[in-house]
């Protein structure tokens, strides 16, 4: 029979502690999070208005507008901050459908990569 000995415990919480660790840089963006990323996402200028003289100031998206209605998340490969993140979301209650690439900051902040996923057609 196994005896459990403070020993034995702390060994075994010291190699769980990796494993612990590396699941905490691994989170995806909470809803709250992903409903701002999706605000600040919609509220960059358009090239293509701004190409073809459209207008110049741009208005900014009311994160309480965006309400997500489900969403999922694949870390890159080799990345463990960098996320592929589908997002079906309401905006003033008209169902949008989005692919973001995400990256989680040490600091805890996250933010949209600088190159977006080619939308799936």
């Amino acid at each position: 029979m196994l005896e459990s000995s403070p020993s034995r415990l702390l060994h075994l919480a010291l190699l769980a502690l990796p494993l612990m660790l590396s699941a905490c840089s691994g989170r995806t963006p909470s809803q709250g999070e992903m409903a701002q990323l999706e605000a600040d996402l919609l509220s960059q200028p358009s090239g293509f208005n701004m190409l073809f003289g459209g207008n110049r100031r741009q208005t900014r998206v009311d994160v309480e507008a965006i309400k997500i209605v489900k969403q999922s998340c694949e870390a890159l490969k080799n990345f463990d901050s960098a996320f592929d993140c589908t997002v079906s979301f309401t905006l003033n209650d008209e169902p949008h459908e989005n692919t973001l690439r995400v990256i989680h900051h040490e600091d805890g902040k996250w933010s949209l990569a600088h190159e977006q996923p080619a939308p799936s057609l």
